[in-house]
């Protein structure tokens, strides 16, 4: 029993994105790595289904804490120790609450520049242009 609770604390809960932008985190999954949360650029360092580097891991860690708190019992102790894994380590849920969480941050949509660019481009509000 303590190893099932211990389980459910280094995974959260299932992360519930926004459903008017479901199509746009499929995109950029999809565009990033095939959806693949294992997914390591060792070359360029970004890591993971949405390509985090590790600047932009640590600052999910602390976008994403209000959440956190709603089901850890020591948030702060647990986004420390995300701070210390490489994103493609992390569970999959947790990757796109750091990803819905950087999107939104300052407001709906507002980190959206993090995916921009490239040779297929994730347009807010639609899957893909």
């Amino acid at each position: 029993m303590a190893l099932v609770a211990a389980a459910a604390i280094l995974t959260g809960p299932t992360y519930v994105v926004p459903q008017d932008q479901v199509r746009y985190v499929e995109c950029v999954a999809e565009r990033e790595s095939h959806s693949n949360p294992k997914s390591t650029n060792r070359a360029n360092g970004y890591f993971g289904m949405f390509q985090f580097n590790d600047a932009l891991t640590d600052g999910a860690t602390w976008m994403m804490l209000d959440w956190l708190k709603t089901w850890h019992p020591k948030p702060l102790k647990f986004a420390a120790y995300l701070r210390s894994v490489e994103m493609h380590k992390w569970p999959k849920n947790l990757q796109i609450a750091a990803m819905v969480e950087t999107l939104n941050h300052r407001g709906k949509w507002t980190g959206a520049h993090h995916w921009a660019g490239g040779r297929w481009t994730c347009t807010p509000g639609k899957a893909s242009q």
